[in-house]
Parts: structure tokens; sequence; C-alpha cells
């Protein structure tokens, strides 16, 4: 039988374990995030990574970033639509993203909102030590014209 597509929230959860079980970035290697995430990755032009299926034309990728000269190593988990580059991440949205700020603060990241020239949240960044994480959300409006996050298209150190 072919394997279960993964859920958006298993593999949202997957990250946020790894995350959990670093001191420090520089405590990544290749391997932990393939054992981590399930994955194995492979070499493409845009880097090392894994692109692995979930519902519909959802993907989500697994990107790896080895140290080099001003860059520390780092991860990155993306939800991507394979056909609609502008879908809503609302069909993978199974964590939403409260449910990534809520992990995030109780590993003790502190958070702060980085926002566009006029006003939009464009990235939530969360910060512990010398350790800086950031989400990028999809904004949902609210009823009174309040742009939210609701969902999740990117987290990465």
């Amino acid at each position: 039988a072919p394997l279960q597509a993964d859920t958006a929230e298993a593999v949202g959860r997957r990250f946020l374990a790894m995350i959990a079980s670093l001191n420090v970035p520089e405590d990544l290697s290749e391997e932990i995030l393939e054992r981590a995430m399930q994955v194995r990755l492979e070499d493409t032009p845009a880097g090392r990574l894994a692109n692995r299926p979930l519902n519909g034309d959802w993907v989500y990728v697994v990107f790896y970033t080895p140290e080099s000269q001003g860059r520390r190593k780092g991860a990155v988990l993306q939800f991507a639509n394979k056909v609609d580059r502008a879908a809503s991440v609302a069909d993978v949205c199974d964590l939403s993203f409260s449910d990534y700020r809520d992990a995030l603060l109780g590993m003790g990241f502190q958070e702060s909102i980085q926002r566009d020239e006029i006003g939009r949240i464009t990235n939530m960044l969360y910060d512990k030590k010398d350790f800086t994480i950031g989400v990028m959300p999809e904004l949902r409006l609210d009823a009174d014209g309040v742009a939210q996050p609701t969902c999740v298209k990117r987290i990465g150190f």
C-alpha cells in the first residue's frame, strides 16, 4: 500500500519538536533534521531539501542551510501549492498560527512583529538567547478589518 500522505499538522509538530530539542542553532545537523522530519534531503539547484506531498496540490518542503560565510546553519519548513502559488494556506492549516505561536512561547521564545511600510505583518520573530525563529504567517481580515495571522506559510531559522 502507498504510504499515507503526511498531514500539515504532523509535519508542523515534528518541526516544532526539533526546535525544542535544540539548545542553539549550531546543534542542528542534516542528520537531526532528516530524523526529526522523517525525510531524506537531496541536492537541488535550490539547495539541500526534501519535497513531500500533502493533500491535494499541496506539498511541504524542508530546507537545510549549511553554515557558510556570514550565515549560520538553519532549517526551514514551507508549505506550497504546486498549481496555484496564491492559494490560501488554509487548506493545510491543521496546525494554526496560534498553535505554532503557543508552542514557541512555551519554549521560552520572545515574540516580536515585523511590519511593512503600511503596517501589515510580514513576519513574526521568536527570539531566545542567540536563536531566532522566523514565522511567515498568512493573514486574514477580521470583521473589523484588522489583519490577523491565521496560518503558517513558512517557519525557519
